[in-house]
């Protein structure tokens, strides 16, 4: 037996469209389920966190990574003095703020106060180890 076109495309649509209005429910569940065991869907402190990436970093020193793989991974672990934010402009991040010398060659930077797991405070020397 043979179909026409016309009737494969409108079977085809059919199912396309069934799936798009049946298999979309997976947020309702997800509540549902915290609803009953009392759980909050709200953020909280603590947990795990499992990002899916491409390819192995080459490594986890930002000194001497070669791929934007590491950059990545490590732009999630490490603190930076500044970040660029999604306007583009430089946003603080270590530095509570900075200034650049009327010559343009240096930057000085003012750091927030920041203390290590160990509770040792952060010191620009630690910050020039890190550079």
């Amino acid at each position: 037996m043979r179909l026409r076109p016309s009737l494969l495309v409108s079977a085809l649509l059919v199912c396309v469209s069934g799936a798009a209005i049946f298999g979309c429910g997976g947020q309702d569940h997800e509540q549902d389920a915290a609803r009953a065991t009392g759980a909050s869907l709200a953020p909280s402190p603590g947990g795990m966190a499992v990002v899916a990436i491409a390819d192995e970093p080459d490594v986890l020193n930002s000194l001497v990574r070669t791929t934007a793989v590491a950059g990545m991974v490590l732009s999630l672990v490490q603190a930076g003095l500044v970040e660029m934010g999604e306007d583009l402009a430089w946003e603080p991040m270590i530095a509570t703020d900075w200034e650049l010398a009327p010559d343009s060659l240096a930057i000085t930077y003012r750091l927030r106060p920041w203390r290590w797991e160990d509770g040792a405070p952060l010191t620009a020397a630690d910050v020039v180890l890190s550079c």
